[in-house]
């Protein structure tokens, strides 16, 4: 006889579980294939993160952000323009069917720490700088 407001725990049945596997890449693999260079800049970041003792959430959220972008856009994110920067960031920023302000966080930090650590922008800014 089972009573009301009672919690019963059902032992010995097996517990099924389904592995969805996905059929198509997701984003970053998809910026990986299509975007020369976005894959050394995967890796830059994530020895980044790893470095810095951040955690898996982290990589994930700036390198889903930073491949939006790179997807957006069609190019790495150092040979995007600070106007149009600012212009895409706005954009997601006013977004209404944004699902949260995390968004906009993530890529934000996601580009800060894509300008910080990135090889190549490295590289970039020493020539510019070497150049003057």
């Amino acid at each position: 006889m089972l009573y009301p407001g009672i919690a019963y725990r059902v032992i010995n049945q097996p517990i099924m579980f389904s592995i969805m596997k996905r059929s198509e890449p997701t984003i970053v693999q998809k910026v990986i294939q299509t975007i020369d260079g976005f894959e050394k800049v995967y890796k830059t970041i994530k020895q980044q993160v790893i470095l810095q003792g951040r955690s898996q959430s982290t990589l994930n959220n700036y390198i889903r952000r930073i491949a939006l972008i790179s997807l957006h856009f069609g190019e790495l994110p150092e040979n995007i323009s600070e106007d149009e920067i600012n212009e895409y960031l706005t954009s997601l920023a006013l977004e209404p069917k944004s699902p949260s302000r995390s968004s906009f966080k993530h890529a934000v930090y996601g580009l800060r720490y894509y300008y910080r650590y990135s090889t190549a922008f490295l590289k970039k800014r020493k020539q510019v700088s070497g150049n003057t």
